[in-house]
């Protein structure tokens, strides 16, 4: 996982960065990850994190109906929140140093 981390930020750098910079960089990448774990964040964590959103987009969603809001304010929050989480949750790749 390690290499493959290293070899993301190489990718991301060969237009920032001369041949001599980026062996250099490579180098002290991997150096660096000797110390730590590094993980890619599994797709079971991300439906954990869908299932705790739609969790509390559900008791907000209760809260508003208790304080008396209507059925079309409360549709209307409904869908702007998951139209909210579904954005915030649209990254590509995690990677958990």
């Amino acid at each position: 996982m390690k290499e493959l981390f290293v070899e993301k930020i190489m990718e991301q750098t060969t237009e920032l960065l001369d041949n001599n910079q980026r062996i250099k960089l490579k180098g002290i990448l991997t150096e660096i990850c000797l110390n730590y774990q590094i993980e890619m964040i599994e797709q079971t964590k991300k439906q954990e994190t869908q299932k705790n959103n739609t969790d509390i987009l559900n008791k907000f969603i209760s809260s508003k109906e208790i304080e008396g809001c209507s059925t079309r304010t409360l549709n209307y929050y409904k869908d702007n929140l998951i139209k909210i989480l579904d954005t915030i949750s649209r990254a590509n790749v995690h990677y958990k140093i």
